[in-house]
């Protein structure tokens, strides 16, 4: 039976129609942007950022495993942009934020 898990918020949810109904019924606007998938046979690793239409952004990296070609396990691990102290500028470079796809 396929599971998707999130650590984090201490939740898990079983079963193909229940994964779906979940995902479904979410309350939000949301658009994922992938930026890296890597892996190979039945084990494979996504990052990819999650932007709330209230401005909001969320870093997600998501660990699959396949059997038989259809994922079994879903993990996602969920984080916020935060403010780094300034002690770290002189040896770091920032990242711009990306633009939001909507207006």
């Amino acid at each position: 039976m396929p599971s998707s898990s999130s650590p984090r918020a201490g939740e898990r949810i079983r079963g193909r129609e229940n994964i779906v109904a979940f995902r479904s019924a979410y309350p939000a606007r949301v658009t994922f942007e992938m930026d890296r998938t890597i892996g190979s046979g039945n084990l494979w690793v996504n990052e990819y950022t999650v932007r709330y239409l209230g401005d909001e952004t969320r870093y997600v990296a998501g660990i699959m495993e396949f059997r038989d070609g259809r994922v079994v396990r879903e993990r996602l691990y969920v984080a916020e942009a935060w403010e780094p102290p300034g002690w770290r500028t002189q040896r770091v470079e920032p990242i711009p934020p990306e633009p939001h796809p909507w207006p």
